[in-house]
């Protein structure tokens, strides 16, 4: 009678283990799908309009609201800058991604900025020398996620 008590008791230590990591082992699965939902999460998103236009001379147009690069001669690149301002108590992601005509003249790598901090994000529109003279215009999906 004995061998059996002992047998049960053991049995029932092995169910309390095996519930108590089955707990910690869902506990800890849930936990990191947070924080992946939480990392591809986005907090913001906005589209600004784009432009260039390649010529045989230079010109400028400096549309505050839009990212327009002006007149651009094929070899030649330019440059405007955005002010992100992170207003969150944690980092941020920014990626830029150009879309339409602009995927052609536009790569820019994604950044991170601290909390509460401000910064410029510079984007760089380069013109290939074998790019035919026109108007080439889209847009950039400016998309922030947590960090």
């Amino acid at each position: 009678m004995r061998k059996k008590e002992k047998k049960k008791k053991l049995n029932y230590k092995f169910l309390i283990i095996s519930l108590v990591i089955l707990i910690i082992a869902f506990t800890a699965f849930f936990a990191a799908l947070i924080r992946v939902i939480d990392y591809f999460t986005i907090i913001e998103q906005k589209k600004i309009y784009a432009s260039l236009t390649v010529d045989d001379h230079y010109g400028f147009n400096l549309n505050p609201p839009n990212l327009t690069f002006g007149m651009l001669m094929p070899g030649s690149s330019a440059k405007r800058d955005l002010i992100i301002e992170n207003k969150y108590n944690f980092s941020i992601r920014v990626k830029i991604i150009p879309k339409q005509d602009m995927e052609k003249f536009i790569e820019i790598q994604e950044q991170v900025i601290p909390k509460n901090k401000t910064e410029k994000i510079t984007i760089l529109a380069y013109v290939p020398a074998d790019t035919l003279y026109g108007n080439y215009s889209g847009e950039v999906v400016v998309i922030v996620r947590k960090n």
